[in-house]
């Protein structure tokens, strides 16, 4: 996960629709990370932390929940891809602007 993309789309997502997200929960694998990264949202409130490290032999993935009504699986699942590094992606273009977005060069 690129954490600049995940944390601009969380606060979207919660200033839009803080009626609709009841609770957010997710264990992120970061990118050029060692840590598991710890999110967690309830009334409007986000917050996120780094905890211990990656074990050797566990698998480092990526798991989002989020609880609440009228929401859309479909698009949040597209939107959670968004913040996935992939392999376009370049050093460059994840540098963060002011802790929030994505800078895309060229």
């Amino acid at each position: 996960v690129v954490l600049e993309r995940f944390h601009s789309w969380m606060t979207k997502l919660v200033e839009e629709r803080c009626k609709d997200v009841y609770r957010i929960k997710a264990v992120l694998s970061v990118h050029e990370r060692d840590r598991l990264y710890v999110f967690q949202g309830v009334c409007g409130e986000l917050k996120g932390q780094e905890e211990r490290e990656w074990k050797q032999h566990e698998k480092r993935l990526s798991e989002l929940v989020i609880i609440g009504h009228n929401l859309d699986e479909c698009v949040l699942r597209e939107e959670f891809q968004k913040c996935l590094l992939s392999c376009t992606d370049t050093a460059a273009s994840l540098s963060p602007i002011s802790g929030r977005g994505v800078r895309r060069e060229g």
